[in-house]
């Protein structure tokens, strides 16, 4: 069973750290699939058919190993404790368990332990994006502006949901935009918002 310590960081945004980047990936995939999944967002699946999923895009399966940070609405766990997917996985089960703590709604990020600043920074700016009505309309606001369609595209390459694009557009310019870059997305014309979205960042986790 997967080793983890839970804790809140910010307002309703609360944290699952696990020893491991597998234990993390492992315990967190059809949580974060049935949220952000282009094909089986709100379906009911099994394990092996989100696997099956990430296989067939990917050409192997290398979830384990790719995603370090995770992000789930509250509302995401009711469907599993509905009975909506079960049966659930052990490693579901003790998620859940630990979760009945905390009132809703609230948000989850989940992590391995020591993860990077930049990462960390990522999924904290995802629970704001959800949960704080001002931060959302203010980086709304700055993202609004700015030439969308490169990192759409890379957002539908990653096999991100279309409905958490402009969430993610945020948070991949706000961390620094190391992926972005990854992928061959000029990052020049996206500067000052980069500015603008830190400062904003800053303003509501002081």
């Amino acid at each position: 069973m997967a080793e983890m310590k839970l804790e809140r960081i910010l307002g309703k945004i609360h944290h699952a750290s696990f020893a491991t980047q597998y234990e993390a990936a492992s315990t967190m995939i059809r949580f974060s699939e049935y949220y952000e999944n282009p094909k089986l967002r709100g379906t009911a699946f099994t394990l092996d058919e989100v696997m099956d999923f990430w296989a067939q895009k990917n050409g192997k399966m290398e979830y384990f190993e790719y995603w370090e940070g995770f992000n789930v609405p509250s509302v995401v766990f009711e469907q599993f404790i509905n009975g909506k997917m079960d049966p659930l996985r052990d490693k579901e089960k003790m998620l859940l368990d630990a979760l009945k703590k905390i009132p809703c709604p609230f948000y989850l990020i989940a992590t391995r332990e020591g993860i990077d600043p930049a990462t960390m920074k990522h999924e904290i700016a995802h629970g704001l994006f959800y949960t704080n009505a001002e931060y959302y309309k203010k980086a709304m606001h700055i993202i609004s502006e700015i030439d969308k369609a490169p990192i759409f595209e890379f957002l539908r390459d990653e096999n991100y949901h279309k409905s958490v694009w402009f969430d993610e557009t945020h948070a991949y310019l706000l961390d620094g935009g190391s992926d972005l870059r990854k992928a061959g997305i000029a990052l020049k014309p996206y500067r000052n918002a980069q500015k603008q979205l830190q400062a904003l960042y800053r303003e509501f986790t002081k």
